[in-house]
């Protein structure tokens, strides 16, 4: 699957034009879970999971600063733990589905390259979670 998208990814942009206003996003996202059990201790061995976050996109030019964005994004969160006083071992995997929407601002263009700033809005729905205890479902 990542292979996937990554030669769609290259694909795409070795076919970009200067009309072109689709766009795709590919992030690294890493997880932090507030975590306390039901005595209200919390847990020094939990590890985030290190995920993929996707984004696609269109982006209509406003003016020659301004831009506005809109998409659908996916995101993975996960995390994995363990309670050496009891031998449990957990883990976590949670799948939002989303949309953004966002302004972009051009602050700085230099030849090839635009700097801009960017304020976005980006409600997630959990579309799919597992709670995991000693890979027991």
């Amino acid at each position: 699957m990542k292979k996937a998208v990554f030669i769609i990814a290259l694909l795409a942009s070795s076919f970009s034009s200067k009309g072109q206003q689709l766009f795709g996003e590919i992030g690294r996202v890493s997880t932090q879970f507030v975590y306390a059990n039901s005595e209200g201790e919390s847990s020094d061995n939990l590890y985030p999971s290190h995920n993929f976050s996707y984004l696609v996109g269109y982006r209509l030019i406003l003016s020659s600063q301004f831009n506005l964005n809109g998409g659908l994004l996916y995101n993975r969160y996960g995390m994995t733990g363990s309670d050496p006083l009891y031998n449990n071992a957990y883990k976590w995997d949670a799948q939002y589905l989303g949309m953004s929407v966002a302004i972009d601002y051009d602050f700085l263009k230099k030849k090839k390259f635009i700097f801009f700033a960017r304020a976005a809005i980006e409600p997630q729905f959990l579309v799919k979670g597992t709670q995991s205890l000693n890979r027991s479902t």
